[in-house]
């Protein structure tokens, strides 16, 4: 099941905005390598907001971000957290988030765009999960909107 990224236009904005800036630098100094350096940061930027995606496979959930790639197996997941506002950077294109930590101690950071979907096949997928449960999830009052 694929889950796209939520996406906060504010974010979107600055991201793009950014990558514009590059653009406009690639063009405003002189000398190819600046050129080039500036034109591969904004394809970056670009990638980044059009291809961010959730992948979940038979025992792993992929994680696409632009050009990044990572991968977390369902059985190292142990806790799942709903955050908003959270600053911390991750493969998230909104402040509404989810918080991944593994067994390895890591953090992934995700938005994605039908969360209660998303949790509801975590808890599915991952029975060790502390915290919720997917009773809880079904009950929520999120919008169940899909994609």
């Amino acid at each position: 099941m694929v889950f796209g990224s939520k996406r906060d236009p504010w974010l979107v904005l600055t991201l793009l905005g950014a990558a514009f800036l590059s653009l406009y630098g690639a063009f405003a100094v002189s000398g190819p390598y600046w050129t080039l350096l500036f034109v591969a940061l904004w394809a970056w930027l670009v990638w980044i907001v059009i291809d961010t995606t959730y992948v979940a496979g038979r025992d792993e959930l992929r994680i696409k971000s632009g050009p990044l790639r990572s991968a977390v197996k369902f059985a190292d997941i142990i806790s799942v957290e709903e955050h908003r506002g959270h600053w911390e950077a991750g493969p998230a294109l909104s402040m509404d988030r989810v918080v991944i930590r593994t067994r390895q101690g890591r953090s992934i950071i995700l938005s994605p765009r039908n969360k209660k979907a998303f949790l509801k096949l975590l808890y599915e997928e991952c029975p060790e999960i502390k915290g919720r449960s997917c009773n809880a999830v079904e009950d929520s009052d999120e919008d169940p909107k899909e994609e």
